[in-house]
């Protein structure tokens, strides 16, 4: 079954990115596709309350959650967090499927006319690999990464489908579930080394590889951070010199949809 998924996840990876050359090149040469915002629009409103479901579903899954009673549902979610418990695989090949429905992102954004960064194009293509290696084969300990994931693509769909309260906090959203993934890896990769026998042998490299993913997504987002802070402290800068010279005229942007395609995680 693993080995199945494996081959449908290399086959979509490379049909989207045969796509996506081809939707640049026509994006390119005819400009954006008909109703492709609206589509994007939508997908992110679908999107955001299904990772806002999908949170719920894994903090109930925790054997240490336990719900809170006076309002009446006290028995219901009990029950229900005692069956999310029991059917853990099919959790784990619903994570990684939606990763691998995330490439639909890829393509609305082209078809919008919008650009692809490092960040958004290096995460989308590689996170269904992350997701097999670590979800599907060895899911020591996924839950927690899992669950900030879907938190933090509840709130940025949110924002990308029109939602603008929760921009202040997609920074710290994306930046904790990867400090959270980096320190999860190597603690659990150090338990398993010292924890190592001649009889049963330990499989340390899923954690390694799992790190250098975390690590480059690490590195690219606050790299994007950081040219959206300096690219809106040049906005600021040059509002204020046009505000001046045109005697108070509002002729400055906000950089809100380039900041939109820079959160993108």
């Amino acid at each position: 079954m693993d080995s199945i998924v494996s081959l449908i996840s290399s086959s979509i990876t490379l049909i989207i990115l045969s796509a996506s050359l081809h939707h640049h090149v026509h994006v390119r040469k005819n400009g954006p596709l008909p109703h492709a915002s609206t589509f994007l629009k939508a997908n992110n409103f679908l999107y955001a309350p299904a990772s806002l479901l999908f949170f719920f579903v894994l903090v109930c899954s925790f054997e240490s959650f336990v719900p809170l009673s006076g309002f009446g549902v006290e028995r219901f979610l009990l029950r229900f967090c005692t069956y999310v418990r029991t059917h853990d695989e099919q959790l784990r090949y619903i994570f990684h499927l939606s990763k691998i429905y995330e490439y639909i992102d890829v393509l609305l954004v082209l078809a919008t006319g919008g650009r692809i960064g490092w960040h958004f194009g290096f995460h989308h293509l590689t996170t269904p690999y992350l997701t097999y290696i670590r979800v599907l084969r060895h899911h020591t300990g996924w839950k927690l990464l899992a669950s900030l994931n879907t938190l933090h693509h509840a709130f940025m769909y949110a924002y990308f489908g029109g939602i603008p309260h929760f921009r202040p906090i997609l920074p710290f959203t994306g930046i904790l579930q990867l400090v959270v993934g980096l320190a999860g890896e190597g603690v659990i990769a150090s338990t398993k080394g010292n924890s190592r026998s001649a009889d049963e042998p330990v499989v340390i490299w899923p954690h390694v590889v799992s790190m250098a993913l975390l690590g480059m997504y690490f590195v690219l987002f606050a790299l994007e951070l950081a040219e959206s802070a300096a690219m809106r402290k040049s906005g600021e800068t040059k509002g204020t010199v046009l505000d001046g010279a045109n005697g108070g005229g509002d002729e400055k942007g906000d950089g809100v949809d380039e900041l939109r395609e820079k959160l993108r995680n």
